[in-house]
């Protein structure tokens, strides 16, 4: 009989796909410290869900802290579901939400965390050595939506 798999407690993230008008993602670049996860990975802005608190508030939450952005819409895209592989496995939701901001917003950004933020295509972001690879997989989904999420053709008979 195998034993079961110790895990730490589930952590349950939201996330903000922030596109602009003409199809950029704004995205974080991590704080360079050795204590944190991910140090100077660039990741999608966003964090933790409060006990009590839904994904969707949790996220403007994290956008007003983490830029100083109200965001005027939120919708929701997808949810991930992962297990980090951490000596201590850790499972993570990550649910995902679609925020449009405007280029001219950004100059109106303030910083609250992480050591920088930039605007990057899909196919610009894959090419970065240091990015989280669940945000980049999310992003790509949501770039590429249009042919990935179509209902099949029929299938011919016979």
């Amino acid at each position: 009989m195998m034993a079961r798999r110790k895990y730490q407690p589930q952590r349950r993230s939201a996330a903000a796909l922030l596109v602009n008008e003409t199809g950029r993602y704004l995205m974080q670049q991590r704080d360079d410290f050795a204590w944190i996860n991910y140090p100077d990975f660039w990741g999608s802005f966003g964090g933790a869900v409060e006990h009590g608190e839904r994904p969707a508030d949790a996220l403007r939450r994290e956008l007003r802290e983490e830029i100083g952005y109200e965001a005027r819409a939120i919708t929701a895209f997808t949810t991930l579901r992962l297990v980090m592989p951490y000596a201590v496995p850790r499972r993570e939701r990550i649910d995902y939400f679609v925020v449009p901001i405007r280029e001219a917003d950004l100059p109106g950004l303030v910083l609250g965390e992480g050591r920088a933020f930039g605007l990057f295509t899909p196919e610009k972001l894959v090419q970065e050595p240091k990015v989280a690879p669940w945000d980049l997989c999310a992003i790509l989904m949501h770039a590429r939506a249009d042919a990935l999420f179509v209902a099949p053709a029929p299938r011919p008979p016979g």
